[in-house]
């Protein structure tokens, strides 16, 4: 008899594992409903809105912008009350016009032709804020979940569990830390809600740092919304990035106008250049200055022979502008501890090694 209500209990435990994990999905399934939901919105237009709250440093910044997309074509705008940005894609180039608001009203121009992969994601790509691409760890680079879990180490399916009040399935992975900014390893859990196509519902990156705080980084959906195409897309993401127990900063996003059109015309991706506009072409490796519409109406200069102005538009967009939402241990610091412990390990041996001549030579 106790052997009968063990095996009762033993073939209950295994029935309600496998409803669990969904009624039997694999791991792939999964992956592979939410891969087919992210590209149901490779055509997409919306605009964005991003409130930043840097607790640590009592500093709140508040920027947003239009996005559109139709295929592999992508325009993303950015406006502070500072500056804007305008970044087009398409064909593996990237087109930048950046205007930056100076002393006595006045402002700047710099323009750059760049390889995509050169530069660094638009906060305002909604791609990456609303969890349709996922940070990989130790990194700026934003990946669809698949080529995330291919770079895991180890990567599971959990049994599912409810984040506000919807069904998600759970997914489980680890990385490998980079020495430099943390210790021991990278976790990263996300849960998927089943009722949006397993789009992402919430994530959380939690690492020992280097000099042993825990850094933890959450992010959720707050609400998905159903796009006239009837593809599901998230209106709202909450941010939180906390170090030791205390929050350090927060980041609301909000998606207004959510549309999935079936043709967009050529238009929707023009850039309008201020005329002179000082542009560094990165394919070619010289500066010249572009009409309105980015046709070259100077002769080209060597990047490293360019004038005074044509110079700082090189360095303004050679280098754009990291994400704020990614909070990594400072690595200066870093630099001066190891530079230092070099320097001291060196003068060490070459003064033991002196010694040990001085003994051998004898008095």
């Amino acid at each position: 008899m106790p052997f009968t209500r063990w095996m009762f209990a033993l073939t209950a435990a295994g029935l309600a594992a496998v409803s669990t994990h969904a009624r039997g999905e694999s791991r792939d399934e999964v992956v592979a409903r939410h891969t087919s939901s992210v590209e149901s919105l490779q055509s997409l237009t919306c605009k964005i809105r991003i409130e930043d709250n840097h607790l640590d440093a009592n500093k709140k910044v508040a920027f947003g912008g239009e996005y559109t997309r139709f295929g592999d074509r992508v325009k993303c705008t950015t406006r502070t009350d500072e500056s804007t940005d305008v970044y087009v894609a398409e064909n593996g180039l990237a087109r930048v016009f950046k205007t930056r608001n100076v002393d006595g009203g006045t402002k700047a121009y710099a323009g750059a032709v760049t390889p995509v992969t050169r530069y660094r994601i638009s906060p305002c790509e909604p791609f990456s804020c609303g969890l349709l691409h996922l940070s990989l760890p130790n990194t700026i680079e934003y990946l669809p979940l698949a080529a995330l879990v291919a770079k895991a180490k180890s990567c599971t399916l959990a049994p599912d569990e409810s984040v506000g009040g919807l069904p998600c399935a759970k997914i489980s992975l680890v990385f490998e830390c980079d020495p430099t900014l943390c210790t021991d390893r990278w976790t990263v859990d996300l849960w998927l809600s089943r009722k949006h196509g397993m789009l992402v519902k919430k994530c959380r990156y939690d690492a020992k740092l280097l000099l042993g705080q825990r850094q933890l980084r959450e992010s959720e959906v707050t609400e998905f919304v159903a796009a006239p195409s009837g593809a599901w897309f998230p209106k709202g993401v909450r941010y939180t990035t906390s170090i030791d127990g205390a929050l350090s900063m927060t980041r609301e996003v909000a998606f207004e106008g959510v549309a999935t059109p079936s043709s967009l015309p050529n238009e929707a991706f023009a850039i309008k250049f201020h005329k002179s506009t000082p542009l560094t072409d990165h394919l070619r490796h010289t500066v010249y200055t572009v009409d309105e519409s980015g046709k070259r109406i100077s002769p080209e200069k060597p990047l490293g022979v360019a004038g005074h102005a044509s110079e700082s538009a090189a360095k303004a967009t050679s280098e754009p502008e990291a994400r704020t939402d990614t909070v990594e241990e400072p690595r200066r610091f870093l630099h001066v501890i190891v530079i230092g412990v070099s320097i001291t390990t060196l003068a060490g041996t070459l003064l033991y090694n002196r010694r040990r001549r001085r003994k051998a030579d004898g008095p």
